[in-house]
């Protein structure tokens, strides 16, 4: 995404699998000032290192989001 954005960075990235190394892969995406959103539920195994120093610098908003899992049945 950043190659993509001229290395810019997108607006917000929402992370939606909850598989190891895509919350961090999304926290790396977004612009300074971005919005990480946490969809995907991990398993209580996956234990994500995060650029604590880099979230902090570039003021990223994370924000998580329990979804209703009757919504998005047909």
């Amino acid at each position: 995404m950043r190659d993509a954005t001229d290395g810019l960075g997108v607006d917000e990235a929402i992370e939606c699998s909850g598989a190891p190394g895509t919350f961090r892969q999304a926290v790396e995406m977004v612009r300074k000032g971005g919005r990480v959103s946490l969809v995907g539920v991990p398993t209580d195994q996956v234990i994500e290192p995060l650029p604590f120093k880099y979230i902090v610098h570039n003021e990223i908003a994370i924000f998580g989001s329990r979804a209703n899992p009757s919504v998005s049945r047909r």
